[in-house]
């Protein structure tokens, strides 16, 4: 759609100046089949722009505008906001837990933790479920199973390949529905093969401290329920920046899995002239048919 005097694709960055128009050329790798198009049919094709605009990869604010045929056509500017990413810093009673995000494989996911930790939501709550050898949940307004966002909005699945093994954070949702998340998020304390396709992975815990903390919460003493006979508080959630010389040691999706910037082209031909009720919750428990964990209902 480029040629030597015109370029179908622009990036304007804004804040640094940058004007990104450079005409790429690509050869299938494959026999290229007879279409037939309709009038004004159009057929779709997806392009990971990061393939050819590295900055793309850098957070910032751009500007894509599409003009293929000499600028014949032309649609509207489309914004792209690539965010910087984050790193989430639990604050409880018995220490610090870090995270860093599967940005890749569950943004929708990691985008409402964030919005719930920037929103203060989780401030003062507790970790109301503690499984020794399994997992630990948290996030409830009420302190329990079947605690939700009060604007009950709920989220569709984002099931992965990412393996849940210790430090691995899920967001728990209810087991008879998959697009039930809300608020509520476990950590497992070991692997647990069961949650793999079952569950949405959305973070890891990183470093020495965090693990340590995780096993004095562990340690806590529990009644009827799995719950902590002292209280387990969230103090605070906060998220920094993760500096980008960094980044490339984030947690990363399975081969395969990673999402890139991605922009879907149409070839036109040229014109003429929510779950609130419901129990919220993962947890494991014996599994009636085998010694694997299985997620457990009861409140």
């Amino acid at each position: 759609f480029s040629a030597k005097n015109f370029t179908a694709l622009t990036i304007d960055e804004e804040e640094r100046g940058i004007t990104l128009g450079e005409t790429i050329s690509q050869r299938p790798t494959a026999p290229v089949p007879l279409i037939t198009l309709a009038p004004h049919g159009c057929l779709g094709m997806r392009i990971e722009l990061t393939r050819y605009y590295e900055i793309l990869k850098r957070p910032g604010v751009y500007k894509l505008t599409w003009k293929p045929y000499e600028g014949v056509l032309q649609s509207e500017p489309a914004t792209l906001t690539i965010m910087a990413k984050r790193r989430a810093k639990l604050i409880t009673n018995l220490g610090t837990i870090s995270m860093e995000f599967y940005y890749d494989v569950a943004p929708n996911h990691v985008r409402n933790f964030i919005e719930l930790a920037n929103d203060r939501f989780y401030d003062n709550l507790t970790f109301h479920r503690v499984i020794p050898g399994g997992l630990i949940q948290g996030g409830s307004p009420t302190g329990a199973n079947n605690g939700a966002r009060p604007d009950g909005k709920t989220l569709k699945a984002e099931f992965s390949k990412i393996p849940f093994e210790a430090g691995t954070v899920g967001m728990a949702r209810s087991p008879t529905n998959p697009d039930s998340a809300s608020c509520q998020f476990f950590i497992c304390l070991s692997p647990q093969p069961a949650f793999v396709g079952t569950q949405t992975a959305f973070a890891k815990v990183v470093g020495k401290e965090s693990f340590e903390t995780l096993k004095k919460i562990a340690s806590v003493p529990t009644k009827q329920g799995d719950r902590p006979l002292q209280p387990i508080a969230i103090k605070t959630i906060s998220l920094e920046n993760i500096p980008e010389r960094s980044q490339e040691a984030s947690p990363s999706a399975p081969d395969g899995q990673g999402a890139a910037a991605r922009a879907v082209v149409r070839l036109h031909n040229p014109p003429r002239g929510q779950n609130p009720a419901g129990e919220d919750t993962a947890a494991v428990g014996p599994s009636p048919t085998a010694s694997q964990p299985a997620v457990d209902s009861s409140p």
